[in-house]
């Protein structure tokens, strides 16, 4: 009987979602906007904002696909589950995040030293 059991509360377990890739939350990016000053470093997190919060103010970064409209204005470089904004030229830019079936945009401006 017991075996009958655990059988019927795993198959429950796995039809409900237990073991889904199922995400929940709002991508989101942080900082929001920012200037950057050319040859220098910012940052920029991508998290999954579930509207609950974290506590700690320190939203858990996730990996996420980058691109940038235009190119060249900055560079970005992952680091440690973050990435690092360098300003290469003067100008503005969106950074698209894509991930989760989700985007999320965010725009920098870049301004001379």
């Amino acid at each position: 009987m017991r075996s009958a059991l655990f059988v019927a509360l795993t198959l429950i377990g796995l039809s409900s979602g237990a073991c889904s890739d199922d995400v929940s939350g709002t991508l989101t990016l942080k900082p929001d906007s920012t200037t950057v000053v050319v040859n220098q470093t910012t940052f920029l997190t991508a998290y999954l904002n579930d509207g609950m919060g974290t506590g700690s103010g320190t939203p858990t970064p996730v990996d996420v696909t980058y691109s940038l409209d235009p190119m060249g204005i900055i560079s970005l470089t992952p680091h440690n589950g973050i990435q690092l904004v360098t300003g290469l030229a003067i100008g503005n830019v969106v950074v698209t995040a894509s991930g989760f079936n989700q985007t999320a945009k965010v725009g920098f401006t870049v301004v001379s030293p």
